[in-house]
């Protein structure tokens, strides 16, 4: 088998799966569907700087709008911590399965929150995660990420060429004009899958709003397309829920969905099979969820990233300085040098000083090759360090 090391890849993916197991106090449950659900179409602009990432949704929370991930890869509704204080205290706890193995987290009431005129309560008890790796590598101030609780009484139509989500209601009608249909299944989790033929062999694959990648491939398939002769491997960094970790991906021969053919994929492994937002890119992707079908249709140009090219740092803060959380792995930012907890004292021109984590990575990036310089304190000594953003998301 000849493999080669192609260039390194971030994979950004909230990976949430299966609710296993829980236990606890009472938790408030989903309301109850009216016996005729209002009529809903609402149109939303996803933002420049991730269309091609993620699809993102505004939620109104308190008079304020905030910035969810819509990820039909997750079975609830996930605020950020740092939401924590004001859904009171957690009613029980539940184990759930992620890409880094099992996981315990507590479960709250929802608040009242709503995309559109959509109440995220309709989706059940809500949990809380630590979001600021997806804010420090999109760039974007990501607060939450709503799921299939909430989706799966809607059409969802995602429009990568205008940057632009749909959320209607469903008219239990085909609808050829929307585009190839496809036949939808849900996972015990609620989660969605369709049938698709890898190389020749049938796979039933998630569909993963969540996972920018082009998706992944169970270990066996994996490991099956890894005997292809011509295989060829690269190192890639996986960010979803469970943290930062090392990954890899391979390029499969040929992948059939309908009577679309797509060939030279690259798929990272993972726990199971899924499709992201990268294949997901290449099409105007209407979700009747309700009738249970997908609809195609085929874009010109797949949707990129505004800003393809990144420094590969992740960023906190901490008693008012801006830190050095992580330094991924095969980055620039790696190469050169600089070390978790190194102080962020100015990147470029621009005082670091009052930065929020997700507006220092923003300045670290750009949509064209460019030379940045990062002056830090180490040891009690400003050190500047200077190099080149690299694709990347």
């Amino acid at each position: 088998m000849k493999q080669s090391l192609g260039r390194r890849a971030i994979r950004l993916a909230v990976l949430v799966v299966l609710v296993l197991s829980g236990c606890g106090g009472p938790v408030r449950q989903a309301r109850a569907p009216a016996a005729v659900r209002p009529r809903v179409h609402e149109t939303f602009t996803i933002p420049r700087e991730v269309n091609g990432l993620c699809v993102t949704v505004p939620v109104r929370l308190k008079g304020k709008s905030y910035v969810f991930i819509l990820d039909t890869g997750t079975t609830g509704v996930i605020f950020d911590e740092s939401f924590k204080g004001e859904l009171g205290k957690p009613k029980t706890f539940r184990t759930l399965r992620t890409a880094s193995g099992i996981d315990e987290i507590e479960l709250f009431d929802p608040p009242d929150a709503y995309v559109g005129p959509i109440d995220v309560a309709d989706g059940g008890p809500v949990w809380c995660s630590d979001l600021s790796a997806f804010r420090a590598l999109s760039g974007c101030d990501i607060r939450g990420v709503v799921g299939m609780t909430v989706l799966k009484d809607y059409v969802v139509r995602i429009d990568f060429a205008r940057s632009r989500v749909e959320m209607m209601s469903s008219d239990k009608e085909t609808h050829p004009a929307w585009g190839m249909a496809v036949p939808l299944g849900y996972a015990e989790s609620g989660v969605p899958y369709v049938t698709a033929w890898v190389d020749g062999r049938e796979v039933r694959m998630r569909i993963d709003t969540g996972d920018n990648t082009c998706g992944r491939l169970s270990e066996a398939q994996y490991e099956r397309a890894l005997r292809r002769r011509e295989a060829t491997v690269r190192d890639s960094t996986v960010v979803d829920l469970s943290g930062i970790r090392r990954g890899e991906s391979v390029r499969i021969g040929e992948l059939r969905l309908g009577h679309y053919i797509y060939r030279e994929l690259p798929f990272s492994k993972g726990l199971d099979s899924a499709l992201g937002i990268a294949f997901l890119t290449r099409h105007r992707v209407t979700f009747d969820f309700p009738n249970r079908k997908m609809y195609l249709v085929k874009l010109r140009e797949p949707a990129r990233p505004a800003r393809p090219y990144i420094s590969g740092l992740v960023f906190r803060r901490s008693a008012g300085r801006l830190l050095i959380q992580r330094v991924l792995h095969g980055g620039p930012a790696k190469e050169a040098g600089i070390r978790p907890g190194d102080v962020v004292l100015k990147i470029d021109d621009t005082d670091a000083s009052h930065l929020e984590p997700w507006r220092a990575a923003r300045l670290l990036m750009s949509d064209h090759e460019k030379e940045v310089t990062l002056t830090l304190e180490r040891s009690g000594r400003p050190t500047t360090f200077t190099f080149k953003l690299r694709p990347g998301l």
